[in-house]
């Protein structure tokens, strides 16, 4: 009927002309019938010329409506351009305008009027007309180019019945208000446009709120900035133009010329205040760090122990010097410089008190502990100006001593042995291992008595001022002790210098004995030891002793002298075979051990100048004769410490796997493969050093034994099983063999395979008992293979009987048995093989009979989970009635929701979690509602019912309706937005199924929209 209706000539309509082809038919016609044609055309075209001047004259009837609904008729441009310029009614004028508008030709004609009309006020509304409604696009493009303001093109968008033109001149508008006002009159007419006017509102809103925030910001902070600038100082000044000039520094956007010129002009100001106090500020804080430090070395003075005092001493002595120079050097023009003088004065005095105090006890520590050398002498400090306590002349003097005259050599090199020991001097003598008849508990350079006894008597003063009630520091209670050990450290050195003078009389007549009995090795050792207790003595006790020493010391050399010629041939000759054994071609342990011997020969020959003089060409021949040994020994320790490592690794790993196993449910045949490994690899890294591996043997034996106690129970477990295993096929063997009874043999021998494990001794025991009555059931069922031929066919009435047992079990109503299904299919799967007649039909049976079991076991699961489908679905029927008491507001709501809850399904325990806590969570929703009377969001619940629908349409590749299509385009932009494309491993049903419940645990929906969302919803799933 529509496109009749559109071929149509409507009254008042224009015609189409004839095209070449009319044109030749109507040529063709009979000329009776062209006549006949020609008279109807200008009959035609008289009753429009007729009609079209009634309608013109309708326009001048004073009837609004009439003259609206003549213009609609009307074709002639000039009428209606007077209509529209003289007519009294703007609803006539803008109907004429728009009627004027489709009559107009698209030519230059009428852009010629479009461009006369936009500069005449009175006309302007026909331009607009034209640029609304004219059919040609480009014309109507040039017409809406030609409107600038905000005002003119919203009109053209809400004139025109174009979409293109409300598009181009709805992405021109530019004010807040017309946009606003163009999407209002356009939401309902053309959504493309008005989609596009909301987000350019939404955009101009957001732009304008944004320069409306900038503004309020930058004003704020050149409100701040000016009351810094004209207002007085405070503390936190500097804090607050710090904070406000990073914030406008801070700033995200650029401000306006006239705001950055404000800021400015404040900004100077207040930075000429906040320089001029930091300047002001500095110079306080420097000198008050003066005093400070003053302060912070007098207090750490006063609190030193008598083991932290010197060190703190000279320090403090040193910030005294340092502070002097540096508070004559600082800037004293600023306020409150007074007080800080006073202040520093002060603190000065107090230090120097202090320091006065701390040098007298530093004085008396060095007495009683003098440094023994020069780099060491002055480690507690000097002593100062004020106080000091010099160590006595003859304290520090060294006597010089005289020196054996013979060619002394390096003593550092070792002799070579297997296991590369080493001597520690050329004469195989151990300095540690001499022995002296003198006690050296006295210290070289020792302040002398006199010395001490002036510390004492200054530290007596200063105790006797502590105790008078002076200025008390941390070490005043120490300063007693100090005494009694200087007054002690007297008594001591006396005691001390008798017993070294005594000492070097008895040391001079053992050299004296030495020499008498041509011991020339103990002789220069004793002659060395008395030179240095000599130069211990002060020097007007060691001039007379150095001169006696100096004697002997030339008896030393001459006996010296003779023994060098007594044994120089034999250590050269003990030189040259060392030289020449690299050349011999031992092997390294071999050649270790004779380097050993030549070394013990070396030794024997004693100390002489001879032995010392050939020393270094005899060790460097022993190092180089040395070298492939000591490679060789290296390889061995390598090889050894590499086999102890992995040792380690052996018992690190069997500890680790000792305490971190599950024995109650511990793999037994794998802890016993575990052991043996750990054995075997034990065995390949067996080292020669007992001692080296001894406690690893002994930490690897207690393992193994920890582990074999964990092996026990598993050991007397699988033994008794296996005994029980023997018992039975003993039962077998003594019976009747039959088919069955191999079986049963076949089936023990597996399980003998199966079960656990037990020691070797006892497992290889047991196998041959087990071995016996097995291969005797065998033996005798093989003599019976012919009797037993006819008896054959039992086995295959056995699987049939089984196959009947399968389908009894998949058509029965009761429970599956998974253990005798279990069993029956193992009993089939061991039964002897099937003639071949019958195999291919009781493997299919049997295929199709376990197939019917595993159908009933998946169908009593999905019926389980129907039934707690069914159980969601009451319980949120129970909800339902509960969310429509609390939207209704019954008075006695309280009581129908507990008896409505009486009726509660809490289910089996094996039910989904998910799903039961999902039914309570909305239960307990609406509960809570119901207690405080309160109203659930119906808008949110109302929102996530609808997508559960879209879910649903989408799922069943349904429509959705019309007013949620734009939210289910959006739904699914989010999903693929997100990346969420559902769960792939999900079957259709399973998709449904977990809708469901979604659907069933959702919270209320409006109530006036709850039926036709649920009514939605069963649709959408529905097959």
């Amino acid at each position: 009927m529509l496109s009749k209706l559109k071929s149509l000539k409507w009254p008042g309509s224009k015609s189409s002309e004839p095209t070449d082809n009319s044109s030749r038919q109507t040529s063709a016609k009979p000329k009776k019938q062209t006549a006949v044609a020609d008279r109807q055309t200008n009959d035609q075209a008289s009753g429009q010329q007729t009609a079209a001047t009634g309608w013109q004259a309708a326009l001048k009837d004073p009837a609004e409506k009439k003259r609206l609904a003549a213009i609609g008729h009307i074709n002639d441009s000039q009428v209606l351009l007077n209509t529209a310029l003289q007519d009294d009614s703007e609803a006539v004028k803008k109907s004429a305008a728009r009627q004027y508008a489709k009559t107009l030709g698209s030519d230059s004609n009428t852009r010629a009027l479009i461009d006369s009309y936009i500069g005449d006020n009175g006309r302007k509304d026909l331009a607009l007309a034209i640029s609304a409604h004219h059919k040609d696009a480009a014309l109507r493009e040039y017409g809406s180019s030609l409107f600038a303001s905000d005002d003119d093109l919203c009109a053209l968008a809400l004139e025109t019945r174009f979409h293109d033109t409300r598009q181009s001149v709805a992405e021109r508008l530019t004010s807040i208000d017309a946009i606003d006002k163009c999407w209002r009159g356009l939401k309902s007419k053309d959504k493309a446009v008005a989609k596009t006017l909301k987000t350019k509102l939404d955009s101009a809103r957001e732009a304008a709120k944004l320069l409306q925030n900038q503004t309020e910001t930058t004003q704020k902070i050149i409100d701040e900035m000016e009351r810094l600038a004209t207002g007085t100082w405070s503390p936190n000044y500097t804090t607050r133009f710090e904070l406000f000039e990073q914030q406008w520094q801070q700033l995200s956007f650029t401000p306006t010329a006239d705001a950055a010129e404000k800021f400015q002009s404040f900004r100077h100001a207040a930075a000429e205040k906040v320089a001029a106090n930091r300047e002001r500020q500095k110079k306080h804080d420097e000198c008050q760090s003066i005093t400070d430090a003053i302060v912070n070395e007098r207090d750490k003075l006063t609190a030193a122990t008598l083991d932290e005092l010197a060190e703190k001493y000279a320090i403090a002595r040193k910030t005294v010097s340092d502070s002097k120079k540096r508070w004559h050097a600082a800037d004293k023009n600023f306020d409150s410089y007074k007080d800080l003088e006073q202040a520093y004065d002060k603190a000065s005095r107090s230090l120097t008190v202090q320091l006065q105090q701390a040098s007298t006890v530093t004085s008396a520590l060095r007495a009683l502990h003098p440094a023994t050398d020069d780099s060491g002498s002055d480690k507690a400090g000097k002593h100062n100006e004020d106080t000091t306590a010099s160590t006595p002349a003859d304290s520090t003097a060294a006597g010089s001593t005289n020196t054996v005259s013979t060619n002394t050599v390096s003593t550092n090199a070792g002799l070579a042995t297997g296991d590369s020991t080493r001597a520690n001097g050329p004469n195989g003598v151990s300095d540690a291992s001499r022995t002296d008849t003198t006690s050296s508990t006295t210290t070289t350079n020792k302040s002398s008595a006199p010395g001490i006894e002036g510390a004492i008597k200054k530290l007596d003063v200063l105790n006797d001022w502590f105790k008078q009630g002076g200025e008390r520091t941390s070490y005043a209670a120490e300063i007693p002790d100090l005494l009694a050990k200087l007054k002690k450290e007297v008594t001591d050195r006396k005691q001390n210098h008798e017993a070294l003078q005594n000492a070097i009389g008895r040391q001079f007549a053992s050299l004296n004995s030495a020499l008498a009995s041509k011991r020339w090795g103990p002789a220069r050792s004793i002659h060395e030891r008395l030179a240095a207790k000599i130069d211990k003595l002060p020097s007007k006790d060691r001039t007379r002793h150095q001169e006696k020493l100096s004697r002997l010391e030339v008896k030393l050399n001459e006996l010296g002298d003779w023994k060098q010629f007594a044994t120089e041939p034999k250590l050269v000759s003990l030189c040259e075979q060392m030289e020449k054994l690299p050349d011999q071609g031992l092997a390294p342990k071999d050649q270790a051990d004779r380097i050993k011997a030549l070394q013990q020969q070396w030794k024997s020959m004693g100390a002489s100048p001879a032995l010392e003089q050939h020393w270094p060409r005899f060790k460097a021949a022993a190092d180089t004769a040395f070298e492939p040994c000591a490679k060789y020994f290296a390889e061995k320790r390598e090889e050894k410490n590499s086999k102890l490592k992995r040792r380690q690794d052996v018992c690190d790993m069997l500890e680790s796997y000792l305490e971190q196993s599950d024995w109650e449910k511990a793999d037994w045949k794998l802890v016993e493969k575990t052991l043996r490994t750990a054995k075997t690899e034990w065995r390949n890294t067996r080292v020669f050093d007992r001692k080296a591996s001894e406690a690893l043997d002994q930490r690897f034996t207690q393992i193994v034994e920890a582990i074999n106690s964990k092996l026990e129970p598993a050991y007397e477990a699988g033994a008794q099983e296996k005994a029980e295993l023997i018992e039975k096929v003993k039962v077998l063997a003594e019976g009747e063999v039959n088919q069955h009874c191999i079986n049963q043999v076949k089936r023990l021998q597996g399980l003998w395979r199966r079960t656990g494990i037990t020691r070797h001794k006892d497992d290889k025991k047991l196998w041959a008992e087990f071995n016996e009555h097995c291969s005797d059931v065998f033996s005798r069922h093989r003599g019976q293979q012919k009797e037993q031929y006819a008896a054959s066919i039992q086995h295959v009435t056995r699987a049939k009987e089984i196959i009947r047992e399968l389908k009894a079990i998949a058509k029965a109503e009761s429970a599956i048995d998974e253990k005798e299904f279990q069993t029956l299919q193992e009993e089939f799967q061991a039964l002897p093989e099937f003639p071949e007649r019958d195999s291919k039909f009781l493997f299919r049976d049997f295929a199709k009979a376990v197939d019917g079991v595993e159908s009933k076991v998946q169908k009593i699961g999905e019926n389980s989970r129907s039934a707690e489908l069914a159980r969601i679905a009451a319980n949120a029927d129970i909800c339902a009635q509960l969310e429509r008491l609390a939207a209704t507001g019954v008075g006695d709501a309280q009581s129908e929701s507990e008896r409505l809850l009486a009726d509660w399904d809490h289910g089996e325990k094996s039910d989904n979690a998910e799903w039961k806590k999902s039914i309570n969570a909305r239960r307990d929703s609406i509960t809570e509602h119901l207690n405080n009377g309160t109203l659930p969001d119906y808008e949110q619940n109302t929102l996530q019912r609808r997508i559960l629908c879209i879910e649903a349409e989408i799922l069943r590749d349904k429509a959705t309706p019309a007013s949620d299509r734009d939210l289910r385009m959006q739904h699914q932009l989010n999903k693929l937005q997100t990346g969420e494309r559902g769960n792939i491993n999900h079957s259709p049903d399973e998709e449904s199924n977990n809708l469901k419940i979604a659907w069933l645990t959702a919270l209320p929906a409006a109530p006036d929209q709850a039926d036709a969302l649920e009514q939605r919803f069963s649709t959408a799933l529905a097959d």
